[in-house]
């Protein structure tokens, strides 16, 4: 799932048509949107310390439902070269999809292969208030079931 600008994109084999394009307002609210549309669980926690965020997010991966986490500022990311420790931009999401003592693993929109960020940059990346956007430490999980429901084409 990409999103930005009003819109999310997903790219998703199982649906119908497989690739799909939603507009809407702010990525969290699109999160409940694409919830709802797809008649899935939700969940989303934020404000809360890293530890607990953490504990909750692990646990949604181990529970086979990987989270979203985000708004994550760009600045901690070191697979973006360019805003990486030069620029602030605290707009950013991921989904969380395997992890480790130290490391957590993401997809991320705009790469093609998993992405390793150190939990001591993700603990600073995540801590980030962005109005509309999120508090810090928020991540929302979807529960998309194995069979989706009809959309309108």
């Amino acid at each position: 799932m990409g999103q930005g600008g009003g819109f999310a994109y997903l790219r998703f084999n199982a649906a119908d048509p497989p690739r799909q394009v939603y507009t809407g307002i702010s990525t969290p609210r699109q999160h409940k949107y694409l919830a709802g549309l797809f008649q899935a669980g939700f969940t989303e926690s934020e404000n809360r310390a890293f530890k607990s965020s953490w504990a909750k997010a692990q646990q949604a991966v181990e529970t086979g439902t990987p989270p979203i986490l985000g708004p994550l500022d760009m600045f901690h990311l070191h697979y973006y070269p360019d805003p990486y420790h030069r620029r602030y931009i605290p707009i950013h999401f991921v989904l969380l999809v395997d992890y480790d003592d130290d490391t957590a693993y993401v997809h991320d929109t705009d790469k093609d292969a998993v992405q390793a960020i150190p939990l001591v940059e993700l603990t600073l990346a995540w801590d980030v208030k962005v109005p509309g956007l999120g508090n810090r430490n928020r991540l929302a999980i979807v529960d998309i079931p194995q069979a989706l429901p009809q959309t309108e084409h």
